[in-house]
């Protein structure tokens, strides 16, 4: 009977060790697991701003400081010609604008604003008229009230400022056969006026 008891013993030895050894070891298992899961992951980061966000506010501060260096830039540019002088031709500064735009060195938009202080300027020295202070609608009406420019000229005149103010006030973006274009108006509309001094006239 001692050898039937003895298998038996060893039977149920063999059938509770693995579990119990398994059972030992699946805490150990699952804590190394955790411990390795919390090492990857590091320590999660302090409340603040996600870093996308981070991103586009640096883009946005670069763009806005890219717009103000243009604007500054484009103020330069914008400088107001010196008033010609007695006795000189505005066609030669027609085409000094004209061969600088060619050249590349003259914006279109600051070849308009060039060709209308011009003509302002020229109005002003040759007919006393304080033409580079009024507004095209003043301008033109003074210039037909004094008889100034002939009616084809005058008609020319308002189609050339009305464009520069759309440019200026606007925003409007001057084509190469628009910039051609005022070039030619400036031509004609200056052609013939030579630079004298003259008592301003209201």
């Amino acid at each position: 009977m001692r050898w039937p008891r003895i298998a038996i013993f060893l039977v149920l030895t063999a059938a509770v060790m693995p579990a119990a050894s398994h059972a030992a070891a699946e805490p150990l298992h699952a804590a190394a697991t955790r411990a390795d899961i919390q090492d990857i992951r590091g320590a999660l980061p302090a409340g603040g701003l996600p870093p996308f966000v981070l991103t586009g506010l640096g883009l946005l501060i670069a763009g806005g400081l890219a717009m103000a260096r243009y604007r500054m830039r484009r103020k330069e540019t914008l400088l107001p010609l010196p008033a010609p002088e007695a006795g000189c031709d505005p066609i030669e500064t027609v085409e000094q604008l004209a061969a600088a735009y060619q050249r590349g060195d003259l914006p279109p938009e600051l070849l308009c604003f060039s060709l209308a202080a011009l003509l302002r300027s020229v109005l002003a020295a040759s007919t006393g008229l304080p033409a580079t202070r009024l507004t095209t609608e003043e301008l033109l009406d003074l210039a037909a009230v004094h008889d100034v420019l002939s009616a084809g000229k005058l008609t020319l005149a308002g189609r050339f400022l009305h464009l520069c103010d759309l440019v200026k006030f606007a925003g409007h973006q001057l084509t190469t056969g628009d910039a051609e274009s005022l070039l030619g108006a400036a031509r004609e509309l200056l052609d013939g006026f030579t630079v004298e001094e003259r008592h301003e006239v209201s």
